[in-house]
């Protein structure tokens, strides 16, 4: 095996075949988004086992760039006026998984390209749970939950303070 060869063999549990050339031959700003998101499973083994295990979940329609969601991209787009459409119809965007949780603009030698980080975009969605009416009552669910998170965060903290952390 080639050295190129074996590097292929990273990518294949959590790629498509085309989705690899487009990895090792970067030609425009979507494989380079593809190139970040493969680079970044294969260098963290949790990322890797998530994806691998949705990858099996769905073998025959599997694929790396569809497994994340581009909806809220095109929907914001969409509602931009004509002009401002256009300009931003040449920006490829996408989430990433990074450490980092916000977003980032990028000028590359292929174009320019928008990431917004996975986590970013959770906790968004969970930060607009404060603006939903409730009511006079939360709902059960949301407590517990609520209530577990408190729990075990308190939890963790005791544990460090035994220790002297």
């Amino acid at each position: 095996m080639t050295e190129a060869e074996i590097q292929r063999q990273f990518y294949r549990p959590i790629c498509t075949e085309p989705e690899i050339d487009r990895i090792f031959n970067v030609q425009n700003t979507d494989d380079y988004l593809l190139k970040l998101r493969a680079d970044t499973a294969v260098d963290h083994m949790r990322l890797f086992r998530v994806l691998r295990n949705r990858c099996l979940r769905n073998p025959d329609n599997w694929s790396l760039t569809n497994s994340f969601d581009q909806s809220t991209f095109s929907n914001y787009v969409g509602r931009l006026r004509q002009q401002e459409k256009e300009m931003c119809s040449g920006i490829t965007a996408g989430f990433v998984f990074s450490n980092d949780p916000n977003g980032a603009c990028e000028r590359t030698d292929y174009g320019d390209i928008i990431t917004v980080s996975n986590a970013l975009e959770y906790f968004l969605f969970y930060m607009n749970m404060a603006y939903l009416d409730f009511g006079v009552e939360v709902p059960g669910h949301v407590r517990l939950a609520a209530q577990s998170c408190h729990q075990n965060h308190a939890k963790d903290r005791s544990a460090r303070l035994r220790h002297g952390c």
